[in-house]
């Protein structure tokens, strides 16, 4: 059986604002819709999926804090938040670049699951 090291202290306790860090967790995957894997994420987990633009998903219901699927595309989840005015020319050259992006991006970049972000120490207890 394979062993596991411990978690080592972190050199540095606190972040450049004097804040406890904090850690989470990223799982990245290609090849399934956002909302097939908010569904199943929070079906597992018995928490409520929250849809906060049409490509981020916030997953709610845990103590500990919010988790979040969302396609990793900064540009594109920012053009996911917003309203497209319809029958006006800004508003439909922004839905078309919002669609070509997204046709272009879909197959290449990755969904991400992240974890909520646990205090360090709180991970040091656990490890203890």
């Amino acid at each position: 059986m394979a062993e596991f090291s411990r978690l080592r202290k972190t050199p540095w306790q606190n972040n450049a604002q004097g804040d406890m860090r904090r850690c989470g967790v990223e799982i990245e995957m290609n090849g399934v819709t956002l909302d097939l894997v908010s569904d199943l994420v929070s079906e597992f987990m018995a928490l409520s999926v929250e849809q906060d633009g049409r490509y981020e998903r916030r997953l709610t219901g845990d103590p500990a804090g919010d988790w979040v699927v969302e396609l990793d595309f900064d540009l594109l989840k920012k053009m996911g938040r917003q309203e497209h005015v319809a029958d006006t020319l800004s508003g439909e050259l922004s839905g078309s670049a919002e669609e070509l992006l997204k046709t272009v991006s879909l197959p290449l970049v990755p969904l991400e699951v992240i974890s909520l972000r646990c205090r360090w120490i709180v991970l040091m207890k656990w490890n203890s």
